[in-house]
């Protein structure tokens, strides 16, 4: 992450989307040493927007910190249909 600190950086990438818009939030995706993916976003968060290629990148970061997880728990990673 290089010293860059967690949640609102004040900035409004895309203008502000709605009112409840709080701005660009940074965040992190890791895997813990006891086999859990971690989100951390450094501030209480209601909602979270994303461009795909952005969203494509959060999901491609799950799935990157879920197989090294899932290497300390021994659990299979089984995709199946999205169900949202």
């Amino acid at each position: 992450m290089g010293g860059d600190k967690l949640g609102a950086t004040g900035e409004f990438p895309d203008g502000k989307v709605d009112p409840t818009d709080e701005g660009e939030l940074r965040f992190m995706v890791s895997a813990t040493d006891d086999g859990l993916v971690r989100l951390e976003f450094g501030k209480p968060v209601a909602w979270l927007g994303l461009r795909p290629q952005d969203a494509a990148g959060l999901a491609s970061a799950l799935m990157h910190h879920a197989r090294l997880a899932a290497r300390v728990t021994g659990e299979p990673i089984v995709l199946g249909p999205y169900r949202g």
